[in-house]
């Protein structure tokens, strides 16, 4: 991450910014957030960028497990809709509820987490809107289903992919053409379930907690000269937008 500051005129540069797809926002303690911009990667500096601050509106609500109690210590992430790559998240607490301060005007896909990075992560989402000066008021839900899916990446060579990404994601819906679309449709989807995981050496990926319905099943894998888990997820965080998705449509 790379912070600047104003100067007198409200100008700012920032120097040594990484290739990678980004997103920008300026935020003052007396005068809001900016709308989130995203700028994708580029060799060429980027200029004349416009942030425009609005007064902070915020996010609030509980989370529970499907019995009704409250569900403690679990992460919970609010993800802007303008730019899917604007994220922030918080634990709740023994009571099961968060709150988001001094978030930007806008409309965030609000997710409860379950399981963790490396045994697949699921996500039950809701859309709030934030108003400046207002606070919105969500419930999240954790209702896993009982099935699970183990995800075998077949490749076209003889090599099969150390590191791919694995996404599934409930509904009927379109296959993105690159991990860039792919990170904004899962982004932007309003409600319901979806979930993240990771394959290595080639090893099936698994996916728990679904229920029956349609999911669309999404793969990015790395190419196969890249090794290693550390450099695998270096690497998906500097190209994994720029490479080819791989999806399938299933029912359960």
């Amino acid at each position: 991450a790379k912070e600047a500051e104003t100067d007198d005129n409200g100008f700012f540069t920032m120097y040594g910014v990484t290739l990678g797809d980004l997103t920008i926002a300026a935020e003052h303690e007396k005068y809001g957030r900016s709308m989130p911009i995203s700028v994708r990667v580029t060799r060429d500096s980027v200029r004349n960028l416009v942030l425009d601050l609005k007064p902070f509106g915020s996010i609030e609500g509980i989370v529970t497990k499907k019995d009704g109690t409250p569900a403690e210590k679990v992460f919970v992430s609010v993800q802007s809709h303008t730019a899917t790559g604007s994220r922030n998240g918080v634990s709740t607490g023994a009571d099961g509820t968060f709150r988001f301060d001094n978030l930007t005007p806008d409309t965030y896909k609000v997710s409860a987490m379950s399981g963790s990075m490396f045994r697949g992560m699921g996500f039950h989402s809701t859309t709030a809107t934030v108003e400046p000066e207002k606070t919105a008021s969500v419930k999240l839900e954790i209702d896993e289903g009982t099935y699970s899916l183990t995800v075998k990446i077949t490749p076209k060579g003889e090599t099969s992919p150390s590191f791919a990404y694995v996404r599934s994601l409930k509904g009927d819906l379109t296959a993105p053409k690159d991990g860039r679309e792919l990170e904004e449709l899962a982004g932007t989807l309003e409600t319901g379930y979806s979930s993240f995981s990771i394959s290595f050496s080639g090893s099936g990926a698994a996916i728990s907690g679904l229920s029956p319905g349609s999911y669309l099943v999404c793969v990015v894998p790395a190419p196969a000269e890249v090794e290693g888990r550390h450099e695998g997820m270096a690497y998906m965080a500097r190209e994994g937008n720029n490479l080819p998705v791989y999806c399938e449509k299933i029912e359960i």
